[in-house]
């Protein structure tokens, strides 16, 4: 319970230090925006309230905001200042009428009709000007200011609900958003109000992700997890346009490598957010090209193969696959065995794998290496290649964690997490420990994500029975 409390204190306090540096830099409407957010998230926040109150140039609101903060703490002097402030104007204007300068000009003004209305009663009487019966003059209604009472926030957040169905109607989130904060600020335990705040948010994150926008979705996604009762979807969406962007600005920095693994987990998500096939897809062929450069032609084919899949129709990476297809495969030179550093064993007899380094041994995993009729080599090798999620086109299999180890003629055999069907299915799933792989060396996903950030380019591998 303390835990929770404290971070409940620090979440009131970021809200709060964000609003009074917005309200300090001139930013009124975003300083409003974030003392509604914190008054709607903890009602009883007294300086949220008061800040509100400040910022609103409505004197009716800043009534009501004030009275809130009196009904939290009765004794704030800056509340009852300001609300004495308040209703000291609103007085004065309506007795200006009553000063007595002005006073004085109704008195004669009054006076001259008396005796513009006797004069005209005379001239028009029926009697005649000599007539000497009684004459009534006419004279004006006197002017009653009626007061116009102050609607109640109820009232006002009903009156307003036809706007709100509007907006929604024609998806103008911006609209319908600043409409459901003046409702959290009018009252915010209005029924239905979270809930709609909730739904306005995520839906504009959406549009605006659909559009490519997203980074401003990112931003509202934020908003909705603030909102929202239950903010795992908005959070997982966010967490999603997150990791787009963190795709977007590798690829921008030639981080190609990076660049694919963030964009994978998007593309596996969801493969038609915003832009992402497209940018998976020239991620890998600009991946491929590095690999080519560096002489790494397994692993450019791959990741070329891999682009294809993503987005048949991108002609660069077609005519790129085209030409590392047409290059000869290279023989491997021999490099002498040497007592290493690091090493990975593999023991087939057992189905288990060993990692060391130095004297120590780091890890024991249960893996599973070829079936009978396509098993895996025996001999001392060193990891040739490293691809994040490699492609098999031959039995189109995604192979997360890719460390390639040897050739069986053009195709190269490697080590990997258990493979995934197009239908994101995993294949194997359950049966580690078995002889069941096409040749190459399968971990569970966590043991390959382990051994993939700890192994470098070259470090040994020793397979024997």
């Amino acid at each position: 319970m303390v835990k929770r409390e404290s971070r409940v204190g620090r979440d009131a306090d970021y809200l709060f230090a964000r609003g009074t540096a917005a309200a300090r830099a001139g930013q009124r409407r975003r300083a409003l925006r974030l003392f509604t957010q914190l008054v709607t998230r903890y009602p009883d926040h007294e300086q949220g309230w008061l800040w509100l109150a400040y910022l609103s140039q409505d004197p009716a609101r800043a009534r009501l905001c004030l009275r809130r903060v009196l009904q939290i703490n009765p004794r704030n002097a800056q509340a009852v200042r300001r609300l004495r402030r308040l209703d000291s104007r609103s007085v004065a204007r309506r007795t200006s009428l009553y000063s007595p300068h002005v006073l004085g000009y109704w008195l004669l003004a009054a006076l001259a009709l008396l005796l513009l209305g006797g004069l005209a009663a005379r001239l028009w009487s029926p009697q005649g000007p000599e007539s000497s019966g009684p004459v009534t003059p006419y004279l004006p209604p006197t002017a009653v200011v009626v007061p116009t009472p102050t609607p109640a926030p109820a009232q006002l957040i009903a009156d307003a609900l036809p706007r709100l169905e509007q907006a929604w109607q024609a998806r103008d989130w911006p609209s319908a958003a600043a409409l459901l904060d003046g409702f959290a600020l009018l009252d915010p335990s209005y029924p239905g109000l979270d809930a709609a705040r909730c739904d306005t948010y995520v839906n504009w994150a959406r549009d605006l992700a659909a559009q490519g926008k997203v980074q401003e979705a990112y931003r509202r996604y934020r908003y909705a997890t603030q909102v929202c009762r239950d903010p795992r979807s908005a959070r997982a969406e966010r967490l999603l346009a997150l990791r787009y962007l963190s795709g977007r600005w590798r690829y921008e920095h030639g981080m190609w490598q990076g660049a694919v693994v963030a964009l994978e987990e998007v593309h596996a998500a969801n493969p038609d957010y915003a832009d992402t096939r497209s940018l998976l897809a020239a991620s890998y062929v600009a991946h491929a090209r590095s690999l080519l450069d560096e002489g790494r032609l397994s692993a450019a084919r791959m990741a070329c193969e891999a682009a294809v899949n993503v987005k048949p129709d991108d002609d660069d990476a077609t005519a790129l696959c085209k030409r590392i297809r047409a290059m000869p495969t290279p023989t491997p030179t021999p490099v002498p065995f040497t007592k290493p550093r690091k090493l990975i064993e593999v023991d087939i007899s057992e189905q288990r794998m060993y990692v060391w380094e130095g004297k120590k041994l780091l890890y024991k995993w249960v893996c599973s290496t070829g079936e009978p009729g396509r098993d895996t080599a025996v001999g001392r090798f060193r990891i040739l290649d490293k691809i994040p999620e490699a492609w098999a086109s031959t039995w189109n299999l995604r192979m997360p964690y890719w460390l390639g180890i040897y050739y069986v003629g053009p195709l190269e055999n490697g080590i990997h997490a258990l493979p995934i069907l197009p239908n994101g299915q995993t294949l194997w799933a359950g049966y580690l420990g078995s002889r069941v792989s096409f040749g190459c060396i399968i971990l569970s996903t966590e043991n390959a994500r382990t051994l993939y950030y700890w192994a470098d380019i070259g470090t040994p591998v020793w397979i024997h029975r």
